[in-house]
């Protein structure tokens, strides 16, 4: 059973992905986050099936995206930003700049209030009121960022497919 912040992601966003209106999910961060990004995305591929699929998923640096992998029209696009502080100028410009473009975007975030949470649609915290770490690189959070996008994939996965 899921409950809590995931529940919460919108039901536009949702009602796309059941009806494979999505054809790309993009995962973000820089540096221990890109990392944990990249970690994601090879969970995703493997739950989602993707090879019977026509969805592209996809790790990229935020300031690669950002300078090379926005598309003029993101409507059908799934942006999520793995982050930390919230603060990272490259991670924040990419979310704002896919959002321009029509993206639905998620920000996985370990700190409270990080300015990202104001860009993001939506933002999943990583702890419950606290902070699980702030070092950098910070393996406690590094851990919790794959933990919570191996989450997010299997609630997805049983919103998409109806799975139990």
């Amino acid at each position: 059973m899921f409950k809590g912040e995931l529940l919460q992601i919108p039901k536009k966003l949702l009602t796309k992905l059941k009806n494979n209106e999505i054809d790309e999910i993009v995962i973000t961060g820089m540096g221990t986050c890109h990392t944990a990004a990249v970690a994601i995305v090879n969970n995703m591929k493997n739950i989602f099936r993707v090879e019977q699929s026509q969805l592209k998923i996809t790790a990229h640096l935020a300031c690669e995206l950002s300078a090379f992998h926005l598309r003029e029209d993101m409507g059908n696009t799934l942006v999520i930003a793995i982050a930390q502080s919230g603060t990272t100028i490259d991670t924040n410009v990419a979310i704002k700049l896919a959002k321009e473009k029509g993206a639905f975007t998620l920000a996985i975030l370990n700190k409270r209030q990080g300015d990202i949470s104001f860009i993001a649609d939506k933002t999943i915290y990583l702890g419950n009121g606290r902070d699980i770490e702030i070092a950098v690189p910070s393996t406690k959070t590094f851990i919790c960022h794959i933990l919570v996008g191996y989450i997010l994939t299997c609630y997805l996965d049983k919103v998409i497919m109806k799975r139990r």
